[in-house]
């Protein structure tokens, strides 16, 4: 018998009718939750740091993160497709978003910008570069 449970009800791959059951819970109610632990993030140290140049198809990319007090407090655009008049305008749209998610989310681990799919991965490749360099030992 396979069981697929979603929410708090049930759904038994036997039973003809496909009907929810309820489930009910063995635990203790006197038991305590458990908590789970912050998330620990990296601990930067102080500086400047530039990250590689990498290439897309459009150009390439390459920023500079500033860290003060072990945080990302600043991100530069060394370099962003700029050739064709879409590239520019991508940029324009696109470089502003990429530092606020990177100011936001303290890596590199950014959702990028939908139509700016490579130069957002460019960018998250140069930002892990210069995050590695940042990294206190």
């Amino acid at each position: 018998m396979i069981v697929i449970y979603y929410g708090p009800t049930a759904f038994k791959s036997d039973d003809t009718q496909n009907t929810p059951s309820t489930i009910t819970s063995n635990t203790n109610p006197s038991s305590q939750p458990s908590t789970p632990s912050p998330i620990q993030s990296p601990s930067y140290k102080d500086g400047t740091y530039t990250g590689k140049d990498f290439q897309n198809p459009y150009g390439d990319v390459q920023i500079s993160i500033v860290i003060s007090s072990g945080k990302i407090t600043a991100v530069n655009l060394l370099n962003m497709p700029s050739a064709e008049q879409r590239s520019k305008y991508l940029t324009s749209m696109a470089g502003p978003l990429l530092k606020s998610q990177t100011i936001s989310a303290q890596s590199a681990q950014i959702d990028g910008v939908s139509g700016a799919t490579y130069t957002s991965q460019s960018y998250q490749q140069s930002l892990q570069s210069a995050l590695d360099q940042a990294k206190a030992v």
